[in-house]
């Protein structure tokens, strides 16, 4: 779970269906869910890769412009592999973001995400 500069909560995981598929959601600062304002009307979002699983496993917000990212997985169990993805602030996927690989050609997973730390002039 992340909580964005206006309160707002974005939360990332999977859901099980013929397959996982990562979820993004977010909750206004009532519990409710950003129906308006996040993938209206909806108010999450959902993969739809079909025949291979993926899961969501970590989300951050980035400092600049706000946009959404999740981590976590994709793959169909024996050969996962890292992926990432970025919403826009309104909850639609970000088409100009392409993030995934295969490493060493093994199972693959990011489990974690750190913000963007802004540089002080203090320190180099």
């Amino acid at each position: 779970m992340a909580i964005q500069s206006d309160g707002k909560l974005v939360v990332a995981g999977w859901s099980q269906r013929a397959t996982l598929d990562y979820v993004v959601a977010r909750y206004n600062t009532n519990g409710s869910l950003d129906t308006a304002g996040f993938n209206a009307p909806t108010g999450f979002f959902i993969s739809t890769n079909g025949a291979t699983n993926d899961a969501a496993t970590e989300v951050a917000i980035q400092p600049s412009g706000g946009k959404i990212v999740i981590g976590g997985w994709a793959g169909s169990g024996a050969s996962d592999d890292f992926a990432a993805a970025r919403f826009n602030t309104n909850g639609t996927l970000d088409g100009s973001f392409s993030g995934g690989g295969n490493f060493l050609g093994f199972l693959d997973r990011a489990n974690g995400l750190a913000p963007a730390r802004r540089k002080d002039p203090a320190h180099r």
